[in-house]
Parts: structure tokens; sequence; C-alpha cells
């Protein structure tokens, strides 16, 4: 009877044993989220939202609001990550844009709220009109954190406002000098008087403009640029008596509209119809032979270009090659020896190119 007894309590006691493991295990706090921090800035327009590398654009973009005594601190973030290896490696690809990018734990608590905020932002009805808009009641209460300080995850009732962040599109402006060649001059006509093919020859091209774009996630977004420009255009007039050389120095305003394409974060490919206007003076030369006095007249041009672009460093230097076919006209007029001044033009048409240089703010 005693060993029954004995075997009795031993059963009691590994159950109670058992039961109080489980117990202990179902309250053992939810396992730590991490989260990789991009910048800290005073306010988020100081801070335009990133692209994101394929790999990473299944993540969640969003902002940390940090309250500490009398200011206010906004923390862009990117979670959430399982392990803390993860995220390292993911700021490890972020590290050219975001030197100063690092990863540290949130409670999950922090993910749900999020998740809310989104599914919030999507039922959110219209506003009501302005008259019926009633006073703002004060903001809530938001967490006084220093993320940096620790690493530890705040309490659940300590969470930081999370404001979830539409990077699904930005713009983006970029600065370029360009310096390439031109189409050469294959027509010349004085009205009335003479009309010549002529042979072209390799021209020149300057130009600074400002290019701006939709920088989608991926696909297609519209670009568009406006620009100076000041370009040359060369060719020969074969004439067994009076052979000519012709340079034809023009000036002008451009502007461009086209599509941009986004291979990577650094890279992207554009192609933009392109028109310039302005005036041009030619230049001509024949041995032995002096030209009556030549004036400016109205000069324009149209292009398709079609280009790639690489940016090292966002904001920061931009490299790139453009080619594409170009046609222009020339108008000037000559003095002739009857008394008066007589219309002429040069024309051409042919393939040209630019090698770039720029700056993306």
């Amino acid at each position: 009877m005693r060993a029954w007894l004995s075997r009795c309590r031993l059963f009691a006691l590994a159950f109670m044993l058992s039961f109080s493991i489980a117990n202990a295990r179902a309250q053992s706090p939810p396992p730590e989220l991490y989260v990789i921090a991009l910048a800290t800035v005073a306010t988020m327009s100081q801070q335009p939202i990133p692209s994101l590398p394929e790999a990473l654009r299944g993540n969640s973009l969003y902002w940390r609001v940090l309250r500490s005594a009398n200011t206010v601190n906004y923390q862009l973030c990117l979670g959430f990550f399982d392990a803390r290896s993860d995220a390292e490696r993911a700021r490890q690809q972020l590290a050219t844009n975001f030197r100063e990018a690092r990863v540290f734990s949130v409670n999950p608590v922090e993910r749900d709220n999020l998740l809310k905020a989104q599914q919030a932002a999507r039922l959110a009805p219209p506003a009501p009109p302005a008259e019926s808009i009633s006073p703002a009641l004060p903001p809530p209460a938001a967490a006084d954190l220093n993320p940096a300080a620790t690493p530890a995850p705040p309490a659940p009732n300590d969470q930081p406002s999370v404001v979830p962040s539409a990077a699904a599109r930005r713009t983006s402006l970029d600065l370029r000098v360009k310096l390439g060649g031109a189409a050469g001059i294959d027509h010349v006509e004085v009205t009335n008087i003479v009309t010549a093919d002529a042979t072209q020859d390799a021209g020149g091209n300057f130009q600074i403009e400002l290019v701006m774009a939709q920088r989608p996630e991926s696909g297609v977004g519209l670009v568009g640029s406006v620009g100076l420009f000041g370009r040359q255009h060369n060719g020969k007039v074969p004439d067994p008596v009076l052979p000519t050389d012709i340079k034809y120095a023009a000036a002008g305003v451009s502007g461009s509209i086209g599509a941009s394409f986004r291979a990577n974060e650094n890279l992207n490919f554009e192609g933009r119809l392109e028109l310039g206007i302005g005036s041009g003076v030619p230049t001509l030369t024949t041995p032995g032979f002096a030209w009556n006095s030549v004036r400016a007249g109205l000069y324009s041009s149209a292009s398709l270009i079609f280009g790639s672009y690489y940016t090292i460093t966002s904001p920061g230097l931009q490299i790139g090659l453009e080619l594409g076919a170009q046609s222009f006209v020339g108008n000037f007029q000559i003095w002739n020896n009857t008394g008066f001044w007589s219309d002429a033009k040069v024309s051409g048409s042919g393939g040209m190119g630019n090698l770039i240089v720029g700056y993306r703010f």
C-alpha cells in the first residue's frame, strides 16, 4: 500500500511539472522582429523616398515618429525581418545610399500597428465639407524613443507612431552636360540662284539640359527636359569651279519629351523626341574666292534620342551615352551683287551621339 501511494505522488508531481512548463511556454513573449533605420530627419520632406532593390520590394517602408522632450524626429525604416542576419544582409544592399543605416529590434506589435494603419488608410471615408469639420482633437500621444540607445524593443504600450510610406512612384531631377556630334549638311539652296548637294562632314554639339522624370518602382515613366544648345553642322559642296566648305553655327533652346525605363536603382534608359529652335549663321570658305556678307536666320532641329544613364550615387554624379538621328534646317541671308539680300538655307539629316556628365539631385 505504501509503495502504491508513493507511485501516485510521483505521478502527480510529474503531471504538475509538465503543466507548469507548458504554461510557461504559452506565456513566453513573442519573438523579436528586426528593422533597418535608413535615416532620421527633422521633417519627412528632407528624405526622398528611395527606390528599393527588387529583392526588398516585398518589405514595408514606413516612418516612425520619435518624440523626445520638445523635439519630434522622423525615422525612415524598412521592415520586418525575422532574423538579424537577414536584416544585416539587406542593410548591406542599401549601404551605398544609406551609409548610416543600422539594424535594431522591435516588438511585433509595431508590425501589427503598421498593418492597422495601412488598412485604415485604405478604408478611410472621403473628407466631409469644410463647414462641417469639427475642431481638431489633440494628437495621440507618441512614445519618447531613442532607438539608437538600445536595441531592445519598446514595451507594447509604448510604441512609436508609424506612418505608411507611399513609395510607388517618385520624381527625379537631373542636370546634364552633353558633348558630342551633330548631323552634317547635305543640301544648300540660295533662292532663285543656286541649289547644290553637299557631302556631310562631322559636326559638334554642346548642350546643357535639366531633365525631370518619373522613376517608378518598375516599368515605364514619363520624362521631359529643357535646355540650351550650341552646335555646328558641316558640309562640303564639291563643285569643280567653286568647291566650298560650309560651317553653320547655331544656338538656341531645346525641349524634349519621352519615356524612361528604370532597370535598377542606378541604371535607367530613356527614349525622347527633342526639338530645338534658335538662330544660326554660316561660314563659307572657297580657295581663292571671297563670298559676300551673310547674316543670321532661323534654325530648327528635330532629334530622336535613345540614351542610357548610370547614376553612381543618388544624389550624386551621373554619366551616360546617347545615340540617335537628327534632322535640321538652317536659314540665313546672303548679299548678292544686284543690291539686295537673298534668302538661303542649309539642311541635313543623319546620326548623332553625345557623352553625358551630370548630377542627380
